[in-house]
């Protein structure tokens, strides 16, 4: 003999007997009780999306809502891409450097729930940087900023010409190259030229 029937989520214990017809030659039985678990999926759904168009040194606020156990959705950096973003307190995540950013979203189960999971990537470009040049005797200083959205201090090197001749090249320190020379001129250029987070820019005094 089967059963089939519906059950709502839940702890069970079933059990199945056998109860003969008044006047059939059979006994009675029973089977004994057996533990099931019944539970119902939980589907995870991110509310917020990233930027449009994110690049390095913006941030965002992350929220999702879960499924019927009412259990908090919490949310962590997948371990695969924790060098490019980071989880600050209030579920913010900051975009530390370009690359695919991967966030994952839990809800833990219960006796009535399985667990649930999301995830979301973002792809985060170089941010876009801003030069300016500052020329003094026997010097010329280029400041490289971030540009918005974008935030953060570009690294790397600076470029200087004067009158279409290379004059040399500095390093970044703390935003700002210094070239000290002689070289005089009336047009300056500094070229920034970079770096894995920040996009190149150029001036001209």
């Amino acid at each position: 003999a089967s059963l089939t029937t519906t059950l709502p989520p839940g702890l069970y214990d079933l059990s199945a007997a056998f109860v003969p017809a008044p006047g059939a030659p059979f006994v009675g039985s029973s089977s004994g009780s057996t533990a099931y678990s019944i539970t119902s999926p939980q589907v995870v759904t991110f509310n917020t999306s990233p930027p449009v168009g994110a690049v390095v040194g913006q941030s965002y606020g992350v929220s999702a809502s879960g499924g019927g156990s009412e259990n908090p959705v919490t949310f962590t950096i997948d371990a695969t891409t924790a060098g490019i973003c980071s989880l600050t307190p209030g579920d913010v995540v900051v975009l530390d450097h370009a690359g695919d950013c991967t966030i994952d979203a839990a809800q833990a189960g219960t006796t009535r729930y399985d667990p649930g999971s999301a995830i979301q990537t973002v792809t985060v470009g170089r941010a876009g940087t801003a030069t300016a040049l500052t020329l003094a005797p026997g010097s010329m200083t280029a400041v490289v900023s971030a540009a918005a959205p974008g935030a953060g201090t570009p690294t790397g090197s600076v470029s200087f010409s004067v009158d279409g001749r290379a004059v040399g090249t500095a390093v970044l320190s703390g935003g700002a190259a210094t070239l000290h020379t002689g070289q005089a001129g009336t047009d300056v250029v500094a070229v920034y030229s970079g770096d894995i987070d920040f996009l190149a820019s150029a001036t001209s005094a």
